[in-house]
């Protein structure tokens, strides 16, 4: 039990894999120049978190638009979320069912 109870604890592997499939899916919605943005879109997954970033320094004007200078929001990393949020969602249960199996079976 205190095996699983550290492992739920430590979601890294599922943050992981939501992070990199909620990057795929942000990537194939960015705006796209010169494929910098694009290509610049990763996902890492911490034990406490699922993390997508964008690593050119305009990606935030992209995604929040700067109303002064005229530039439209963007929001394809949040697009990308709400659009795969039924993956994710299947990504965590999938975990939690393992998890509850290896609980199940180490009694």
């Amino acid at each position: 039990m205190d095996s699983a109870v550290r492992e739920l604890e430590d979601l890294t592997r599922t943050n992981r894999e939501v992070a990199q499939s909620a990057a795929r899916g942000a990537a194939s919605r960015a705006p796209v120049r010169t494929g910098a943005l694009r290509g610049s879109i990763t996902g890492t997954g911490s034990g406490e978190r699922a993390t997508v970033r964008a690593g050119v320094p305009y990606a935030g004007p992209v995604h929040w638009g700067v109303p002064s200078r005229g530039v439209a929001p963007n929001p394809f990393i949040s697009a990308a979320m709400v659009a795969d949020e039924e993956t994710f969602k299947r990504l965590y249960l999938r975990r939690l069912e393992e998890l509850t199996k290896d609980m199940a079976n180490s009694t």
